[in-house]
């Protein structure tokens, strides 16, 4: 009998994610736990990702909090598709906020980064923090 293993089910949540089907990536993170496998940063960015094309942000902050509290570390993808999430339906502060907190989580900001963040503040209109993001963008 063949089972599925994380490489497997890595693959379905990512078809899941591209097909925006978000609801069936959430369920297959939580069924990869029912084979006793270990889910990677891999499993859950790709759940973010699928979160934050169907603009839950929500959820993908819950996600990302979820994988704090399994000590499952996030990456910069992972951040990212949450910064992007609370962009597009404009959550600028939050954004800011998991921005900002990168730092703290030793994870370096890209150009994905910065973008996400600016335009976050630019479409809430944030003109100052949307200036005070460029003045500190250093690549």
């Amino acid at each position: 009998d063949l089972l599925p293993d994380e490489i497997s089910f890595n693959a379905a949540i990512t078809a899941c994610e591209k097909a925006g089907q978000w609801e069936f990536a959430l369920e297959l993170l939580e069924k990869m736990t029912e084979f006793i496998l270990e889910s990677s940063v891999i499993s859950w960015s790709s759940v973010v990702s699928a979160l934050e094309n169907a603009k839950k942000w929500q959820l993908a902050l819950a996600v990302l909090e979820s994988m704090q509290g399994l000590s499952i570390l996030s990456n910069s993808i992972t951040v990212n598709a949450a910064i992007s999430s609370c962009e597009k339906c404009s959550k600028w502060q939050n954004a800011l906020h998991l921005f900002y907190s990168m730092q703290l989580m030793s994870i370096q900001r890209s150009e994905v980064s910065f973008n996400s963040a600016i335009l976050a503040c630019s479409r809430a209109r944030q003109w100052q923090m949307t200036l005070e993001l460029f003045d500190n963008l250093q690549l």
